[in-house]
């Protein structure tokens, strides 16, 4: 399990190898968040499906400007 926090103070546990994600300790729906790797497979933060937002593993969240940001 990554565990970080938000600047915000919120808490992310995510379990890699369930795919599942918690806020606060509560699980969020698969339509409303992904994992995000890096191209070598690192686990890097959280992706906010209708916000365009990531939560980087540092706390620090990344507005995405464009579909080409996503991919």
């Amino acid at each position: 399990m990554e565990e970080f926090y938000t600047k915000k103070g919120d808490r992310y546990l995510v379990d890699l190898e369930k795919e599942r994600v918690y806020k606060n300790n509560i699980l969020l729906p698969s339509s409303e968040v992904e994992i995000v790797y890096s191209g070598s497979g690192e686990f890097v933060g959280v992706y906010y499906n209708g916000a365009n937002n990531i939560i980087t593993r540092t706390g620090n969240t990344v507005t995405l400007t464009s579909e080409a940001d996503i991919s």
